[in-house]
């Protein structure tokens, strides 16, 4: 039986936004706000550096647009590391950031999934 190759890199490019929600979530206790931002902004770094981590790997093999799209999700993630640190700050505009780098994380994550499957079809 073959096992299935798990690289650091995609460990901790899955687990970090899991992380950041996790910040965000936190911030709605009252008990939890001043560490909530702190949350956010490690989840955020988890997933800069396993972004790093198979971006290099793959780099070779990944057309243009599909780097293209990992720019794009890395300036998702750090868009949510700004947004954790203006929250440890105690202003409410993480929200607005939040909201932004989400519809960049999210852009670039699926359709980076999508051009993935239409390569391999090629």
């Amino acid at each position: 039986m073959k096992r299935s190759e798990i690289s650091l890199g995609a460990v901790l490019r899955e687990y970090g936004p899991s992380i950041v929600i996790a910040g965000a979530i936190l911030y709605g206790f009252d008990l939890t706000r001043t560490v909530a931002g702190w949350v956010m902004a490690g989840g955020a770094l988890v997933s800069v550096i396993g972004l790093m981590i198979t971006s290099v790997s793959d780099k070779k093999a990944a057309s243009q647009r599909v780097r293209r799209l990992d720019r794009m999700t890395l300036l998702g993630l750090l868009l949510f590391l700004v947004s954790g640190g203006v929250m440890i700050q105690g202003s409410n505009n993480w929200v607005v950031l939040f909201a932004i780098a989400t519809v960049f994380y999210l852009y670039g994550s699926l359709m980076k999934i999508r051009e993935l499957r239409k390569e391999e079809r090629r």
